[in-house]
């Protein structure tokens, strides 16, 4: 929407930040939510294109990330602290749209299944109970001791470039990286290990899953898998992998994103 002026607004519910990019109101509300080592930064290039279609963007940085919440110690940080950050934004808005991103998208899985939401997207999601790959446990197994530990976990650089970041240009791996934060070691025993469980008669909302071709942590069979869960869609884009909505092209299923949003209900 060209002319659109408004701007990018610091957020704060309770002891959680954020940024919300307001719109012109004529959408719905839309609530994003990052996964480990992220940020509501990952967002910022989805915000204002929500905006621009008259979506309200809001994301938050879940407790121990970037000075949110009460916590300063994200490695002890359970998945239910998160899930309760979630939720505590949820009920500050009249039915979302929950959009999350790698453990983001099952906090928005979760959060669907409690919660009265307009609609979920679940972006290269980690799989709840049910659906959790033999692929996924091997990429977590490296960091089984912070895991059993309880300590805050970042992969290296290099690592990292393999896992999460493969379909990023070089320039843009290394940027990315220097913002990401240490996540919750004992979540990926919660996740990896013990599952999260989301009953699929319990989500009542709508609900796709997105996957790339190439991603090392939720490859094409388990997106589809977790679209099955929820009793949802799965879309698979080529060329894509784990960091896809930074990737080159991310733009692309941004849009397929907002047209499923103004196909809900």
């Amino acid at each position: 929407m060209p002319g659109r002026t408004l701007s990018p607004v610091q957020m704060r519910w309770g002891d959680l930040t954020g940024v919300r990019e307001p719109s012109d109101g004529s959408g719905r509300a839309v609530l994003f939510v990052h996964g480990w080592w992220g940020g509501a930064w990952v967002w910022e290039r989805y915000l204002p294109r929500f905006a621009d279609r008259g979506h309200d963007g809001l994301a938050l940085d879940l407790t121990g990330y970037h000075g949110s919440g009460t916590t300063r110690t994200i490695g002890t940080v359970p998945f239910a602290q998160h899930l309760r950050d979630v939720l505590a934004v949820v009920d500050t808005l009249d039915r979302p749209v929950l959009v999350g991103h790698s453990v983001g998208g099952l906090l928005a899985a979760k959060a669907a299944s409690v919660a009265d939401v307009a609609g979920c997207v679940v972006l290269a999601g980690l799989p709840p109970r049910g659906t959790l790959s033999a692929t996924t446990t091997r990429v977590m197994l490296p960091y089984l001791a912070q895991m059993l530990r309880h300590r805050p976990l970042l992969p290296s650089g290099p690592a990292m470039r393999r896992m999460d970041l493969n379909r990023l240009p070089p320039d843009e791996q290394a940027a990315t990286y220097a913002r990401m934060a240490p996540g919750p070691g004992r979540q990926g025993l919660e996740i990896g290990v013990l599952g999260v469980h989301v009953r699929r008669r319990d989500v009542r909302c709508p609900v796709l899953s997105i996957g790339g071709s190439d991603d090392a942590l939720t490859p094409p069979r388990v997106a589809r898998a977790i679209g099955r869960r929820l009793g949802g869609r799965s879309r698979i884009y080529d060329g894509h992998a784990h960091y896809l909505v930074r990737e080159p092209g991310w733009e692309v299923i941004a849009d397929d994103v907002l047209t499923w949003i103004d196909q809900l209900p």
